[in-house]
């Protein structure tokens, strides 16, 4: 069954010289193998801002009644 995972953050650590962060987050799912990992979405960049709520939703597949 498919769902939208929306994602925010507070209190990011501030990483830039001269003006706040511009942060993203990219979601990965593991594979069958020990390190096998894939991309499966990537939010916006929300410029200077240690806050962000991403308004771009992830869509990813979720199995209920199952181990995921």
């Amino acid at each position: 069954m498919p769902v939208k995972l929306y994602i925010s953050a507070r209190n990011l650590k501030n990483l830039d010289t001269f003006s706040k962060s511009d942060p993203y987050c990219t979601v990965f799912e593991k594979g069958k193998g020990k390190n096998d990992w894939f991309r499966i979405g990537r939010t916006e960049t929300i410029d200077n801002n240690l806050n962000p709520d991403f308004k771009r939703a992830i869509d990813i597949d979720f199995y209920f009644e199952k181990k995921q």
